[in-house]
């Protein structure tokens, strides 16, 4: 999040070095085609001077609002419109600079917060716009951003700080592709500290009910939904829960698909790869595999933060 030229240059080193990498690291990097020389090429000469692979992936985005939009099409006759949409409540996210640094919650609504300063998103999740369109067989023409913090009216404690009244509770953050013919694609991420506030907005329909922190509102919960407008319209949800911790689970299906990943990078050719140049990627082998205990980053020395 705050380290993107270190990270690549890390990742290039791996490369040179003829080691395949497959990384959450640099969100857009999910869609090289759609990034800045820049930034890509580098990693491309690198991978090429090594042999070597290179892939971004996760949950959001990696799977959810790329991965399953494309394969859920699949199954149209013709399609108008895509949507897809993150509805999560952020105050059990254990990244507490993310939270409050990154994305100014708790922040009154003046301080500038790095996730909404102009360009910011259209940086990170852009990619993905272009990556479905792609896989889509269109084009995007151009994309128009959209971002709106709500303030909460009261205070309220979450598991990783207190967010006062009269500061940012709530973001939307929306991306739309338009595509020619009036077609759109768009990401959207509705984001909340507590459960009540921005009722207005998208709100998720959970039917794992979230484990109960003691924290009421600040709950955690969240899903993702695709929506595909076209012959026929398709609705699709997905919830994701460790022990009925969305959050958490949320975090475990983005490493799992990293690693599940591997064996599939390591049989691409060498270069820059995204989810377009890779076969299905599944959970080959897990079938009656016993997890172990959930690895929660919230927990340090066996207590929870």
């Amino acid at each position: 999040n705050v380290r993107p030229l270190e990270a690549i240059a890390d990742m290039v080193s791996l490369l040179r070095a003829g080691k395949n990498v497959v990384s959450c690291s640099v969100v857009p990097l999910v869609y090289p085609d759609a990034v800045d020389d820049a930034l890509t090429q580098p990693l491309a000469d690198a991978a090429l001077e090594g042999g070597s692979s290179f892939f971004t992936t996760g949950i959001d985005t990696g799977f959810a609002n790329d991965v399953l939009p494309l394969s859920l099409s699949g199954i149209s006759r013709s399609i108008s419109s895509v949507r897809v949409t993150e509805m999560f409540n952020y105050a059990t996210y254990p990244d507490e600079g993310a939270v409050y640094e990154i994305l100014g919650f708790g922040k009154p609504p003046e301080f500038e917060a790095f996730a909404a300063a102009p360009g910011i998103f259209t940086f990170g999740w852009g990619p993905t716009v272009h990556q479905i369109a792609h896989g889509l067989g269109c084009e995007i023409d151009r994309i128009e951003e959209s971002v709106e913090r709500l303030v909460s009216e009261g205070s309220f404690e979450t598991p990783t700080g207190r967010v006062e009244a009269g500061t940012v509770g709530a973001m939307r953050s929306i991306l739309t592709g338009h595509v020619e013919g009036g077609r759109t694609i768009v990401v959207d991420h509705v984001t909340r500290m507590h459960d009540d506030l921005a009722p207005h907005w998208p709100q998720p329909r959970i039917s794992m009910a979230p484990r109960d922190l003691g924290f009421g509102g600040a709950s955690g919960r969240g899903i993702y939904r695709v929506e595909i407008k076209g012959s026929p319209d398709i609705l699709c949800e997905l919830e994701l829960a460790e022990d009925h911790d969305h959050d958490l689970g949320a975090r475990i299906a983005g490493a799992a698909r990293m690693v599940n990943a591997i064996p599939a990078v390591y049989s691409a050719k060498p270069g820059l790869l995204s989810a377009l140049d890779l076969p299905i990627i599944t959970g080959v082998g897990l079938m009656g595999v016993d997890p172990g205990l959930s690895p929660d980053s919230r927990c340090v020395g066996g207590e929870t933060k």
